[in-house]
């Protein structure tokens, strides 16, 4: 990782088998990241919300495109709609 670079777990799901749950990891820049709830080190993560944009959904799951690749799926992720929070996002 590099300075002002965070790794990211997320739960979701794979499009296309909305019941095979998956952990996506990716590094995001801390640009991405919104909400640390405090300084995350290595064996003690942190909590915080991931910039993502929603391409739609339905039956409680949201189809989201991910600021940077993950593995195991790409940039596309099936998540719960109740996870969701609107951050404001800036330039």
């Amino acid at each position: 990782m590099f300075k002002g670079e965070y790794l990211v777990l997320v739960k979701g799901f794979k499009p296309g088998k909305p019941d095979k749950e998956v952990i996506a990891r990716l590094f995001a820049d801390e640009n991405e990241i919104r909400g640390v709830e405090r300084e995350p080190k290595s064996g003690d993560p942190s909590n915080a919300l991931l910039v993502v944009s929603l391409i739609g959904g339905e039956g409680g799951l949201v189809e989201v495109i991910l600021p940077q690749p993950a593995q195991p799926l790409g940039v596309r992720l099936l998540v719960e709609e109740a996870r969701l929070q609107e951050v404001e996002v800036t330039a």
